[in-house]
């Protein structure tokens, strides 16, 4: 690769991408274009011309060299230089070596070609040396040493065979002698240097191959010259002349390919000795005793000292290089010895237990954490089968992953099973098998094994906690939900239906404010053992909070099959659960919604089940409904309602209306009634029935009824204060059951009379009956909280709810308001006055005023006058009006004395 790199990316077509493609493929170029120049040298006849050519070789490699340093830029240049330099030197030489024969001189060129020639090698070897220091660390000792042996191994061979014959040549001048000797010495030199490069590192780069095989080629071509010139037979052409034209090419097309870069690199890893150069260091390290022996057997003694010292120095290179083996191989098993403790200190100090399992799965080895897992002895593990430990249900997939991690190798695999603990228990594992089959040092299929019993145990907890209901078990919402949304998808593609219950117990509130919510949770519990009895196993039970429950009917035709459970459980339900010392009674209304379709969403189907639910409330509670579109649209209805309510409470368009209520012997205007109306924008004066359910349901009952009370304290103040009416006029205004559920309902009284300045006895409070019932012990406490400021309690709408006159004793009250129901049949049935009576004369007895409502005619009114009731209110007299039209009439009634009768007011 080019030691040049760019997070930039070079656009194909592009002047860049078309550089980066030459520069990537010139070496190619180079060394086809030497090939062709070497065929057609070889075909040219001899002359000038073919000399020529033989100098462009030389050329040709300096201008390769100087434009692969420009192409790659190498972060060390200076020995690409030197490189440059030596070819030049060469390149020089074959001119001056050519240019006597050429031009025809008379004088040769003598040893100026060679005195070139030599002083390249050392330029070449100096370049070299560069690459050998730039490699850093990797220029180790040993490297040094390897090469050393073999090159002096080479050198034995080149003195016996090419340097001493020139020596001890007579015929030779001193000059001749010393060319013949120096080429291979410097040939030697070079191989040096390139072996030391070479033997630092096995991850040779191609550039340095190409390096390496130029220098064979040049040492080649020397020591044939050498040899044939000693012969005197060397000719100019030769097919020695192949061996310089190779060198010169290998040597540019090393510097022009993208690696040239890389050669002078630090190694990733040092050497490892294969046997192969093994065997060359053994066998450069015998060559001088061999050439001794050679040399005795044929009687030949020459050169003895000079071989002499040469193996012993052989022998004193092999020691250093076998003590740095060998200090080495110390070393090696000292880290090794201490990554080994290392292992075993880490091993024992880890949670996990490792173990090693062969092939067929028996156990190589255990590290001591066993104990603490599974209560067991390591040795007592060793040599015991993987499949003893695994519980038999987890085995098959065990031995399935076991098999697939060992047919890979290096392959990793998860795995969760259960072990067997030594107290026989069974605890959860996560085992990390990893097959180290290939690795010599572990030979084993690793095992990690951790103990994730605790972990899964709270798992298990948590996952309880997000989808059931702490108090009954029961699944909770979310899970119900999600049950639901499965149950529409797979019935999607069957077409069947599926049905929700929305079950909300009746009065429930009353057991926890009568009874406290300890008592109330207990019989949330209880009504959940009964719903799962009354279920189906495939059916799913939820409890969605307070008193709701819901169920999913994931199998029947429906609704037939809902309505049948919502039955069974009306029944399994009306027995009295005993929770303590009570036997408490329970109902429950019920609401259905059926769905089919995944474009149902499982909020939608609880959404209509809960619409179905309330109207069976509406309708009468103890019952169930199933939901029909227009249940949804009433609910939207409702929701825009409240929305208004809450505009209309803002813009204050609530207006408080008054209706007299009169004493009948005198027609005298006593009190009257505070009553709400709302005069909307858009539709007019709105009467109270059509809004206050809303009210009530959306809670906004309590702001509106706080406003009445002191939009009415302070009206009847101003009435008191101006004279229109006596002193002891009073206003009645009612209380909804929210207020009186609401903690700060005491407060809004009396600051409704200390802000207006009215007396408490000028104020009753109405309540109904079935208020008062709801929550008994409650309301009467707040009831009786109130009364202490002195203000009175009138019980309104009597004889609807629970007609029971023997416990009005027991509340605090001060007024009855005879229900319109009974005055409407005073007259026409002749009971009806008996009734009429037996109401005005019991609450006399019991020292209580009582209200006519519904008055509508004279007759009505001569009949009650008759039978003693204390005041009449209605439509003879007047409709409800606003203060405006109420304060008018009072100055009416003053002035005449009287109250007639007078026109209703709509």
């Amino acid at each position: 690769m080019s030691c040049v790199s760019s997070s930039r990316t070079i656009a194909p077509g592009t002047a860049a991408h078309r550089g980066a493609g030459f520069a990537a493929s010139a070496w190619r170029l180079y060394l086809a274009t030497v090939s062709v120049a070497a065929i057609a040298y070889y075909v040219m006849p001899d002359g000038p011309a073919k000399r020529i050519v033989y100098w462009g070789f030389g050329c040709a490699s300096v201008a390769a060299i100087a434009l692969g340093v420009w192409l790659h830029r190498p972060p060390l240049r200076e020995p690409w230089r030197l490189f440059a330099l030596g070819m030049t030197l060469f390149a020089l030489a074959d001119v001056v070596y050519d240019l006597p024969t050429l031009f025809g001189w008379g004088f040769g060129a003598g040893h100026a070609p060679d005195v070139l020639y030599l002083a390249a090698y050392p330029i070449l070897a100096a370049g070299t040396v560069g690459l050998v220091r730039a490699r850093g660390r990797a220029a180790r000792t040993a490297s040094a040493i390897d090469a050393t042996i073999i090159a002096l191994g080479v050198g034995v061979l080149a003195w016996v065979f090419l340097m001493a014959p020139f020596v001890r040549d007579k015929s030779l001048t001193l000059a001749d002698q010393i060319i013949g000797v120096a080429y291979p010495a410097l040939d030697l030199l070079l191989l040096a240097v390139v072996l030391r490069l070479a033997v630092s590192r096995w991850d040779w780069s191609f550039a340095f191959g190409l390096l390496a095989a130029s220098v064979g080629a040049l040492m080649v071509a020397d020591v044939a010259y050498i040899v044939l010139i000693e012969k005197g037979t060397y000719a100019s052409g030769s097919l020695i002349d192949l061996g310089w034209i190779v060198s010169y090419g290998l040597w540019g097309a090393a510097a022009l390919h993208p690696s040239m870069a890389a050669v002078a690199a630090s190694p990733a890893t040092e050497l490892q000795r294969g046997r192969g150069s093994t065997i060359a260091l053994a066998a450069a390290a015998l060559t001088a005793p061999a050439t001794l022996i050679v040399q005795d057997l044929r009687g030949v003694h020459r050169d003895v000292a000079l071989l002499a010292v040469t193996s012993v120095l052989m022998f004193l290179l092999v020691l250093a290089r076998m003590r740095i083996v060998t200090t080495a191989l110390s070393e090696s098993r000292r880290l090794r010895a201490g990554q080994d403790h290392m292992f075993k200190s880490l091993i024992s100090q880890s949670s996990d237990v490792v173990m090693l399992a062969s092939v067929d799965r028996e156990m190589k080895y255990v590290s001591e954490g066993v104990r603490a897992m599974f209560g067991i002895d390591a040795g007592k593990v060793v040599g015991a089968s993987f499949d003893e430990m695994i519980h038999p249900d987890d085995l098959p997939l065990a031995l399935q992953v076991f098999d697939g991690v060992v047919a890979a190798p290096g392959q990793c695999a998860t795995i969760e099973s259960r072990v067997k603990h030594a107290d026989g228990r069974w605890r959860n594992v996560e085992a990390i098998l990893t097959n180290r089959l290939d690795d010599p040092d572990v030979a084993a299929v690793v095992m990690s094994v951790r103990d994730v019993t605790e972990r899964r145990a709270l798992e298990a907890q948590v996952h309880r906690h997000f989808f059931y209901d702490d108090l009954t078990g029961l699944a909770n919402r979310a899970l119900f939900l999600d049950r639901v949304h499965h149950a529409l998808q797979r019935h999607d593609r069957d077409a069947r239906e599926i049905a929700v219950l929305f079950l909300d117990l009746d009065d429930f509130k009353a057991v926890n404010d009568s009874l406290g919510h300890n008592v109330g949770d207990r019989l949330l519990v209880a009504v959940a053992r009964r719903l799962e009895f009354a279920t189906r196993p495939g059916d799913t039970l939820a409890h969605l909070g307070g008193d709701e429950f819901a169920l999913l009917l994931d199998a029947g035709d429906m609704p037939e099959t809902a309505e049948r459970v919502a039955s069974r459980i009306a029944e399994e339900l009306s027995a009295p659960f005993r929770i303590g010392a009570d036997d408490l009674s329970v109902c429950a209304s019920v609401g259905i919604a059926v769905g089919h379709t995944a474009d149902e969403s499982a909020d939608d189907l609880l959404r209509n089940a809960d619409l179905a639910m309330f109207m069976a409330k509406h309708n009468g509670k103890r019952r169930f409904e199933i939901y029909e579109p227009a249940m949804l649209h009433e609910a939207v209805n409702r929701l825009r309602l409240a929305s208004a309510l809450r505009r209309g409470l803002e813009h204050g368009e609530f207006e408080v209306f008054y209706q007299p209520i009169i004493e009948p012997p005198t027609r005298r205007i006593v009190g009257v009634e505070a009553l709400l109306r709302w005069r909307h924008p858009d539709r007019g004066l709105i009467c109270p029935i059509e809004f206050i359910p809303a009210a009530e349901a959306s809670g906004l009952i309590v702001a509106l009824g706080r406003r009445v009370l002191l939009e009415a304290c302070r009206q009847t103040q101003s009435w008191r204060s101006s004279g229109l009416v006596a002193d002891d006029f009073y206003v009645s205004v009612n209380l909804s059951a929210r207020q009186l559920d609401d903690p700060a309902v005491v407060g809004d009284v009396i600051g409704a009379l200390a802000d207006s300045g009215l007396t408490a006895g000028a104020l009753v409070l109405e309540v109904t009956e079935s208020v008062v019932m709801q929550d008994r012990e409650r309301t009467i406490e707040t009831l009786e909280t109130l009364k202490e400021s002195g203000l009175r309690i009138a019980i309104d709408d009597f004889g609807t709810g629970y007609s029971s006159l023997s416990y009005l004793a027991t509340l605090p009250v001060d007024l009855v308001k005879i229900d319109k129901s009974f005055i409407d049949h005073l007259v026409e049935r002749p009971d009806g006055q008996a009734v009429v009576q037996s109401i005005i004369d019991m609450t006399h007895t019991l020292g209580l005023a009582t209200v006519a409502e519904g008055v509508e005619t004279e007759e009505q009114c001569a009949v009650l006058e008759q039978l003693g009731s204390d005041g009449v209110q209605g439509y003879l007299f007047s409709a409800p009006v606003d203060r405006v039209t109420m304060s008018a009439d009072l100055l009416t009634h003053r002035l005449a004395g009287r109250w007639g009768p007078v026109a209703a007011i709509s």
